[in-house]
């Protein structure tokens, strides 16, 4: 465990070794995704490393209403969509679709240069196996992705008929901070209706980590503000039954209030730290009040009595549960009990962080990690 935990301890290395070149590369315009790989860890270790170490003003992810003059430019002098989004590094089926809705003519695609009868296996083999998103797929061919999604399907390929890519075998298996962060926040904040995934918060942060870790297409959405206190929520939504079977399957199933239990050969013991920032960054709270430091979760008394008898095995406190509500038995409150518990456990989720809520890790550097 020590040897695993270790490994993800040295993500801040690195990223601290490299801190200039980072730098230097990201306001070259080079990606997050691309740092990410190039530095062994998540594009959103890098993109919070970036924001909050080097104080870099970041980009936002890409609107296909920021290229619209580029885009009719292009139309005017004879382009087609496909030649456009090749052009300017966009999805041919998102400039296509702009281009509809502005009443534009839509050139026929041309016939695809290579015989993609012959290459069945190899397009099954991108798309299943080595996660190539049908937009790569048609650039190496040299056709329209579309083509590709429908010889996908053809082949029996499930593709969820989605209309933007996105990492469908994300929880598939919690091996990473990333991971086990988003499945910790799921656990929260998250919405798994059986057919697709949402998250909506008023933290646009969040929604952007999870929309960069996992590789989501789609513009982040801004749903009418309701309610007196009419704060605008980030909305995010993945539709497919496969990876809500699969997020049901890592504990996070469907009207999951009173369901949610202690991810026991969900997340491994070295990913738990990881887990349990997202959840508090979900559904807990963390502060100092009168000069006593505070740290409580809400969740189920299933995961808090599991968090608590984790705490007790491995450290030496394990805080407090109370009831809450008096008509709701399954819902309880956890409380780290005391400035040196408060400490330590805000040390254990925090110290080899990459990924979290800026709002309350300004809060915890404030009070609980100097």
């Amino acid at each position: 465990m020590l040897e695993q935990k270790g490994e993800i301890m040295t993500i801040k290395e690195k990223l601290l070794g490299k801190r200039d070149y980072l730098v230097d590369a990201y306001q070259q315009g080079v990606s997050t995704v691309k740092l990410g790989k190039e530095m062994g860890c998540s594009n959103a270790s890098v993109y919070v490393f970036l924001r909050d170490a080097c104080h870099i003003e970041m980009r936002i992810g890409i609107n296909i209403l920021d290229f619209s003059d580029k885009i009719y430019e292009l139309y005017q002098e004879g382009l087609s969509g496909c030649q456009i989004a090749n052009k300017l590094s966009l999805s041919s089926s998102s400039v296509r679709r702009y281009m509809k809705k502005q009443g534009w003519k839509i050139a026929v695609q041309k016939r695809c240069p290579v015989d993609l009868g012959s290459k069945n296996d190899e397009i099954v083999q991108l798309y299943t196996k080595e996660n190539w998103t049908c937009l790569q797929i048609a650039n190496k061919f040299q056709c329209d992705e579309s083509t590709i999604l429908r010889r996908l399907q053809n082949n029996n390929v499930n593709t969820s008929n989605r209309q933007y890519y996105f990492d469908e075998h994300f929880f598939d298996d919690i091996n990473t901070e990333a991971k086990a962060y988003i499945l910790g926040f799921a656990y929260g904040d998250g919405n798994n209706d059986g057919n697709s995934f949402r998250v909506s918060v008023t933290d646009r942060e969040i929604v952007e980590i999870i929309k960069l870790e996992m590789k989501h297409g789609s513009d982040i959405k801004l749903p009418p503000m309701r309610g007196k206190a009419k704060k605008q929520q980030y909305l995010i939504s993945i539709s497919s039954r496969y990876l809500c079977r699969k997020l049901t399957e890592k504990g996070c199933p469907p009207n999951k209030t009173f369901k949610i239990k202690f991810p026991t050969d969900i997340v491994p013991n070295y990913l738990l730290s990881h887990f349990f920032r997202g959840l508090i960054d979900a559904d807990g709270t963390l502060g100092c009040y009168k000069g006593k430091l505070r740290i409580s979760l809400l969740s189920t008394e299933h995961l808090l009595l599991g968090l608590q008898q984790f705490l007790l095995s491995n450290f030496d406190y394990g805080g407090s549960i109370c009831t809450i509500y008096k008509d709701c038995k399954n819902l309880r409150k956890w409380s780290a009990g005391g400035n040196i518990a408060c400490k330590k456990f805000a040390h254990w989720i925090y110290d080899d962080a990459t990924i979290y809520l800026k709002r309350k890790h300004d809060i915890a550097q404030q009070y609980f990690l100097n």
